[in-house]
Formats: structure tokens, C-alpha cells, sequence
């Protein structure tokens, strides 16, 4: 198992290096898709969607939870067309 934390631009030299050494299961940071070949998982996190995640959590909280339940209510009370 590896990690990639590299620029964009050296993700995919370092991906298939792993992968030339045996490498069966990689975890990708940097900031682009890397191709795999079979029998090899690459799983690429998107640290942008985490950080966003994380910022929706912070300023949901700040709300308190009365605030959380009437927005609930309000998304549960929107129909979809």
C-alpha cells in the first residue's frame, strides 16, 4: 500500500512506479485521476470536497441546533420536480 502526495504534474510517474514495484493499492492526494492497471486500486481523494465538508460542519454548528432543525424542516418541506 502507498500514498501519493506529490504536484499533478509528477502523479502519474510516481503512480506507475509503485505500481512497477508491486504496489496493489494506492491512495492519491494529488490534485489529478490516476490511471491504474488490473490488479492494482488507486483511490483518489479530493481534498477541496474534504475541506468543504469540514467548513459546512464548522458553520452548521455555529448555528446552534434550533437553527439545524428549522433548516430540516425547511429541506424536508421542499418537493423535487
Amino acid at each position: 500500500m502507498a500514498i501519493i502526495a506529490v504536484p499533478a504534474d509528477a502523479a502519474q510517474t510516481v503512480c506507475d512506479a509503485l505500481m512497477e514495484a508491486g504496489v496493489r493499492a494506492i491512495l492519491n492526494f494529488a490534485p489529478r485521476r490516476l490511471t491504474g492497471r488490473a490488479g492494482t486500486r488507486v483511490k483518489s481523494i479530493d481534498l477541496s470536497i474534504s475541506l468543504e465538508s469540514l467548513s459546512y460542519f464548522l458553520s452548521s454548528r455555529r448555528n446552534g441546533p434550533e437553527q439545524r432543525e428549522s433548516e430540516l424542516d425547511d429541506l424536508a418541506a421542499t418537493s423535487i420536480d
